[in-house]
């Protein structure tokens, strides 16, 4: 069973069918994004080291990394149909740029979104190359399915 003190929205997707209410005004327009999305199986916000949560341990000297949303994609090959993805604003995007290239054991690939600039709110896939955070083009669920 579910609790909440704060009423909360239902989502279509969401594995528990409800929009957490603790999301930010990035992490909503996310969820939206990935609830209305039929390319989405079902979508959980990943909590920050929890028992339940999904992990990447080798980072930063044992410091876990929590990838923001854990996302099962029809027709993703690789982790079971799951895909993890962390999303960084502007700020952080260079700052926690080696969080592109991260890999989990099990669910691959770690995909990194966030805004591209200030001027276009888009929603935009980044990856890790050569050291270098670098722009991969417009964020699409279906673009999950590949690691």
């Amino acid at each position: 069973s579910l609790l909440s003190r704060f009423r909360l929205e239902p989502a279509k997707r969401n594995l528990y069918k409800v929009f957490p209410a603790d999301l930010s005004p990035e992490e909503l327009r996310f969820a939206e994004l990935l609830d209305t999305s039929p390319d989405v199986v079902w979508w959980h916000r990943n909590s920050v080291r929890k028992p339940d949560s999904v992990g990447l341990f080798r980072w930063s000297s044992g410091v876990g990394f929590f990838p923001d949303f854990v996302v099962a994609v029809k027709d993703r090959k690789v982790g079971g149909g799951v895909a993890l993805v962390e999303l960084k604003g502007i700020h952080l995007q260079q700052y926690d740029k080696e969080k592109a290239g991260a890999i989990h054991a099990e669910y691959g690939r770690v995909f990194m979104v966030g805004i591209g600039s200030k001027d276009r709110q888009e929603q935009r896939l980044f990856r890790l190359s050569e050291g270098q955070l670098v722009d991969d083009g417009l964020f699409e669920v279906g673009r999950l399915r590949y690691d």
